[in-house]
């Protein structure tokens, strides 16, 4: 066996492509102690995408797959799974337990399903405005005789003969997954468990989502929708896990792999709740923005994604990611529903490599998106099918891509054919030139992902140009220098990881488990009542940590209270320091707290005490510390980077209205202190750097392109 050395091993799901990253020993460099891989995400079969992209990644480390996987102490992952079943509602056959007379509590919605996850523009259109089709049909959703109050006291105890008979009618039903959402459990679980108890009697065989073990907090739509969700995509995540969990065992890893969750941190992919998994991929480019902003001592950081299929667009502020908190309390929407899981917020744009562009019949203007031609057949010139331009052909037919060694020479090109499509589907309806109708793609493409970026800030209350933005992605580069500086922001920052860096974020996530309850007070506060609920939850959560096999001293815990103004609906969350100190004073705390949170997101002197301010929530969250590779800077070297130039092609730049006869440098011979003047393209075998005329690319220790802009 070769280089028997220590591995760190992390695989991001995407649209497009299955990334893989492997980080060798404790120490590395980015030039030398990192490997990386590529591999076409197949969408009938994820588990053999993953394992194309291991294998490719144990090439690259000179090794079998078997040789790396058996080195690996580490393998964590972020998937699509998920997703992919809920948004082409594929799960499993649900069927709902809930408190008698409550049963179209799904269905009715609240009255926000019309607009819930829509854009402003989207909610314009009020002819249109539709709810989403309930998960569970009303059929299958049975009502047990049971009730508790809003202080938690029993008023109608359980009638074990009415859950009996709900449970047999969803049996004969055929149900494939059970959701038990009773009124109040959060208070009191004593219901739930009963049922609980007898589903497990009745229906051993079936996977049980049971509100006041997944999330138990206040709010009754999005509690019962967020149930509703894990259960419907339970049984095919699970099954995902152990499919891809065996078979990496079989090649050689001796632990059980880990699962990125939606809300920061990993955990055993044998007890991570299938919700929390949705949408984990980008969650681990965030985490990594997170990690490396430490490094780099930049706390401030926008983070943007462009893959193949979409834009994601999330925050670091202060050196925290940000949390979601939208639509009346809800931390978050997934496929227009309410739910409470929490979420590290991200915005998503219909905006990637593999994005059409098309003209709109009646405006006769170029449109771009929000349809992907994935991987599959993908962009044109991949000769496999795609007859309509994308993104990356417009970025072929401008020059930026180089035909001969795109995915470093993995993919053949068929350039005439993307550039005839171009001409067929773009340039001669408009009649315009094929150079036009290209450099159009690229500047609404541009502006849609700069607009995406200040419109996420701008809603925190932020200035962009307070903000480093970090580009990554494997179709990011070639864009990012363009809608950063449209962007306001005052550095873009493009990653050296940035093909695989989700999977790199992943790969340096801690592990972590977080668990919330409601806990509805006014002032002043109830000091003892407080503590005691941390402690329960801080039980709770260690008891899963054991199962992770850390000792003490890498457990940290942390925790929150969420809190808002008498009469308001949505509510913010506030750290809280745990000590006698703290305890002491809290009202006075926890008020000055949140005032100063307040007034920071919503402005100095939004703030009104007088309004009485209301506890809501408790959270507390145990982190896992997991080693991380200590990267160690290089050497600095001369400002020129002629030495690395390898070539020169004509690229296309608005500032010139023009070609310009372009030098390109292979990204494996630039080092740091290189100071690379556009324009100027950078290319690897996985994505490709541009830099402006007007521009400026600086490497820095960590072998990033840094592009100041004058804001």
């Amino acid at each position: 066996m070769k280089n028997k050395e220590v591995y760190s091993i992390a695989i991001d799901v995407g649209g497009t492509f299955t990334d893989a990253i492997a980080i060798r020993g404790q120490s590395p460099s980015i030039r030398e102690g990192i490997f990386h891989s590529k591999a076409s995400t197949t969408r009938q079969n994820l588990v053999e995408g993953v394992l194309d992209s291991l294998r490719a990644l144990a090439a690259e480390v000179d090794l079998s797959i078997n040789d790396l996987l058996s080195q690996a102490t580490f393998i964590g992952h972020g998937t699509t799974v998920g997703t992919n079943a809920l948004i082409t509602r594929r799960g499993a056959k649900v069927g709902l337990v809930t408190t008698h007379g409550f049963e179209d509590t799904i269905h009715i919605q609240r009255a926000v399903g019309k607009i819930a996850g829509l854009t402003e523009m989207e909610r314009k259109r009020r002819v249109s405005l539709r709810q989403p089709k309930p998960l569970v049909p009303k059929k299958l959703i049975k009502g047990v005789v049971e009730r508790i109050d809003c202080f938690g006291n029993v008023l109608i105890p359980i009638q074990e003969s009415s859950v009996r008979i709900a449970l047999k009618e969803l049996l004969d039903l055929e149900v494939e997954s059970i959701a038990v959402c009773l009124l109040w459990s959060f208070l009191n679980d004593t219901h739930e468990k009963k049922v609980k108890e007898i589903i497990e009697e009745m229906m051993p065989d079936v996977p049980l989502s049971l509100s006041s073990e997944l999330i138990p907090k206040l709010r009754e739509n999005a509690r019962s929708n967020t149930v509703v969700i894990n259960a419907y995509i339970d049984r095919i995540c699970k099954e995902y896990h152990r499919s891809i969990n065996s078979q990496l065992k079989r090649f050689g890893f001796k632990h059980n792999m880990a699962s990125m969750q939606v809300y920061g941190g990993v955990t055993d992919c044998n007890i991570v709740d299938s919700i929390s998994t949705i949408d984990s991929g980008p969650v681990g480019g965030v985490m990594g923005a997170k990690y490396l902003g430490e490094l780099m001592n930049i706390k401030n950081i926008i983070t943007t994604d462009m893959g193949g299929t979409s834009f994601d667009v999330s925050a670091i502020h202060d050196g925290s990611e940000i949390m979601a908190q939208e639509y009346f309390g809800a931390p978050g929407v997934l496929a227009r529903f309410e739910t409470l899981i929490p979420r590290v917020d991200i915005r998503t744009l219909g905006a990637g490599g593999g994005t059409i562009a098309w003209i709109d019949e009646i405006t006769r203007t170029i449109k771009v998106g929000p349809m992907s031609a994935g991987s599959d057949p993908g962009p044109v010139f991949y000769d496999k099918g795609g007859k309509a331009p994308t993104v990356s052909d417009v970025d072929l037919y401008l020059g930026y891509l180089n035909p001969e060694f795109f995915f470093g020479g993995r993919i053949k090109v068929n350039k005439e054919k993307a550039d005839n499509v171009i001409y067929e589907s773009l340039a001669m309806p408009l009649g315009i030139s094929p150079l036009d109708a290209s450099a159009g793609v690229f500047d609404i493409i541009n502006n849609m992902m700069a607009d995406a970026v200040r419109g996420f800030i701008a809603e925190k209350g932020f200035n962009p140009a307070e903000f480093a933005l970090f580009a990554f992605g494997g179709a990011g580069p070639v864009h990012a220098a363009s809608y950063g500086e449209l962007a306001g922001v005052r550095k873009t920052i493009i990653l050296r990881l940035a093909p695989t860096f989700s999977a790199f974020g992943i790969g340096v996530s801690d592990l972590l488990h977080r668990k919330s309850t409601s806990m509805l007070l006014l002032e002043p506060f109830d000091a003892d009542r407080v503590s005691t609920t941390f402690s329960i939850l801080e039980q709770k959560a260690l008891e899963e940590m054991e199962h992770e096999g850390l000792s003490t001293e890498d457990i940290g815990i942390t925790y929150s209270v969420d809190m808002k103004y008498s009469g308001q609906i949505h509510e913010l969350t506030i750290p809280l320091q745990r000590d006698k100190k703290i305890y002491k004073d809290l009202t006075e705390n926890l008020k000055q707290n949140f005032i100063q949170r307040y007034e920071l997101i919503y402005g100095k002197g939004a703030a009104y005490t007088r309004g009485g301010i209301e506890v809501v929530a408790l959270n507390v969250e145990v982190i896992g510390r997991l080693p991380k590779p200590a990267f160690y800077a290089e050497k600095r070297c001369q400002e020129d980077a002629s030495a690395a130039i390898k070539g020169r092609r004509p690229a296309f730049f608005r500032k010139v209205n023009g070609f310009v006869d372009t030098p390109i440098y292979n990204i494996e011979s630039i080092r740091f202190g290189n100071r690379i003047q556009g324009p100027g393209i950078i290319e690897s075998s996985e994505t490709t750097i541009v830099i402006l005329p007007h521009q400026e690319g600086f490497v820095d220790e960590y072998r990033n392109i840094i592009i100041e802009h004058h804001v």
